[in-house]
């Protein structure tokens, strides 16, 4: 069992990241479609 095994932002997290999703993700634990942020995960995506 890892230590943040029991939080449940930490489950949110693990279950976005499971499901795929590879962009950004903000403070409260949401994805993040928008902005500057998801414009340059996008471009990392690409190369």
């Amino acid at each position: 069992m890892g230590l943040f095994d029991n939080d449940p932002k930490y489950q949110e997290l693990k279950t976005i990241r499971e499901s795929g999703y590879d962009g950004p993700i903000n403070q409260d634990g949401q994805k993040v479609a928008t902005g500057r942020a998801a414009e340059i995960f996008a471009a990392l995506r690409e190369r």
